[in-house]
C-alpha cells in the first residue's frame, strides 16, 4: 500500500481540489495539498485519524458518514453536498461542494473524498443577484409613470393603432422587469410566503379578461375551460402573472384568427392548469430548455421568452408542482401546470 499511498500523493497533490482517501473504518488514509489550503489543517495531523469523529466533526459533515460502512462495503457509497464550512472550523466562511464515492483499490474498499472550493463562484452569483435586483428596481419607477401617461392617453385613443400598440408595449415591459426581479427572488428563497387557501377561477377569468388586449389585435380568440369554482392552496399574485405570462406567450405565437383556450381542472389531489394554443409548436430538442432563465426556443420565425417561462417554472416549484410542455400532432403547443 505504500508504493500506492506515494503514486497518489504525486497525482493527487497536482489537483486543484480537496482529495482525501478513507479506509474501511473512515480513517484518513491521504490528504492533499488542496485539502490542507481549504481545511488549515497539515496532513501529518490527520492521517490515522477517523475523518467524521475527529478531523471534520460538524454537523453536516457527519451526515457523509452515516451509514459509511456499510454502504462502502455493498459499494453503494456515493453521497453529495453542498454547504458553508463556518468559524470556528476555517479562518473565514467557505462555500464548499463535497463529493464520497467508493473505490477499489487492490481488493480493499476505500472512500474517495473530493472537496472544491465554490466561494468565489458564490460569490460572482450573489453580485449577479443583487445588480439584477438593483436594475429592476430602479427601472420600475419610470417605467411605472410611462405606463400611468399610456393608461390616461389611451383612454380617449383607443381606436389610434399607434397609441394601442405603446400603450401594451409599456406593460409588457414592466411585466418583463417583474418577471427579471421575481426570477431573481424566486430562485434565492427571498420571496415572503403568501399562500392561502383561494378560489382560482376568478383570477383565471381576471387573466382571460387582461389578455384580450393583446389577443383581438392579432385576431386570436380566448376561451376559459373551468368548472364554477376550483379552490386550492395558493399564492393568487404569483399564480396569476404566470398564467398571464403564458397565454402572453401563447397568444404572441398564435396564427391570425387562432384559438388559444386556458382549461381549469382538478386531478386527485393536484389542480391542472393548462394553456393551449394554435401556433407552430416547439421542436424536441429544445422543448427541456424552454424553462431555464434567458434561453430562447420555438421554430426559427417564433421565440419563447425564456424568462418568462423560467418564472412560470419558479412559481410551480414554488406551489410544490411542475411545469411540462407538449406538442400534440395537430400542432400547436400545451403548457401544463400540476399544482
Amino acid at each position: 500500500m505504500k508504493k500506492e499511498v506515494e503514486m497518489l500523493t504525486r497525482v493527487f497533490d497536482t489537483l486543484p481540489v480537496g482529495v482525501v482517501l478513507l479506509d474501511e473504518h473512515a480513517k484518513v488514509v491521504f490528504y492533499n495539498r488542496a485539502e490542507e489550503q481549504l481545511a488549515g489543517r497539515k496532513r501529518e495531523n490527520v492521517i490515522g485519524r477517523s475523518f467524521f469523529e475527529e478531523v471534520a466533526p460538524c454537523t453536516n459533515v457527519a451526515d457523509l458518514g452515516a451509514d459509511y460502512g456499510a454502504r462502502l462495503m455493498d459499494g453503494a457509497l456515493r453521497k453529495s453536498l453542498a454547504f458553508r464550512f463556518p468559524r470556528p472550523f476555517v479562518d473565514k466562511p467557505r462555500d464548499v461542494r463535497l463529493l464520497l464515492e467508493g473505490m477499489q483499490i487492490q481488493g480493499r474498499s476505500y472512500g474517495l473524498l473530493m472537496v472544491e472550493d465554490v466561494s468565489a463562484i458564490r460569490a460572482v452569483e450573489h453580485t449577479k443577484d443583487c445588480l439584477v435586483r438593483m436594475l429592476a428596481h430602479d427601472m420600475n419607477n419610470p417605467l411605472t409613470v410611462i405606463a400611468l401617461a399610456f393608461d390616461l392617453l389611451h383612454e380617449g385613443n383607443t381606436e389610434d393603432d399607434l397609441w394601442v400598440s405603446a400603450h401594451h408595449a409599456s406593460q409588457r415591459l414592466r411585466d418583463m422587469v417583474a418577471n427579471l426581479f421575481d426570477v431573481t427572488r424566486l430562485q434565492t428563497d427571498d420571496v415572503p410566503s403568501r399562500i392561502a387557501g383561494a378560489d382560482v377561477v376568478p383570477f383565471l377569468k381576471a387573466s382571460i379578461t387582461m389578455a384580450r388586449g393583446l389577443a383581438d389585435p392579432h385576431r386570436v380568440g380566448l376561451e376559459l375551460v373551468s368548472p364554477p369554482s376550483l379552490s386550492m392552496d395558493s399564492d393568487t399574485d404569483l399564480l396569476r402573472r404566470a398564467i398571464d405570462n403564458l397565454l402572453d406567450n401563447a397568444i404572441r405565437h398564435s396564427p391570425p384568427d387562432g384559438r388559444v383556450t386556458l382549461r381549469a381542472a382538478r386531478d386527485g389531489a393536484q389542480v391542472v392548469l393548462q394553456v393551449e394554443d394554435e401556433g407552430p409548436g416547439i421542436s424536441a430538442e429544445i422543448q427541456h430548455t424552454l424553462f431555464q432563465a434567458f434561453t430562447r426556443g420555438g421554430a426559427p420565425d417564433a421565440n419563447h421568452h425564456g424568462l418568462g417561462l423560467a418564472f412560470v417554472d419558479l412559481v410551480a416549484r414554488e406551489h410544490g408542482g411542475s411545469v411540462s410542455v407538449e406538442c400534440p400532432d395537430r400542432g400547436g403547443s400545451v403548457f401544463t401546470l400540476r399544482l
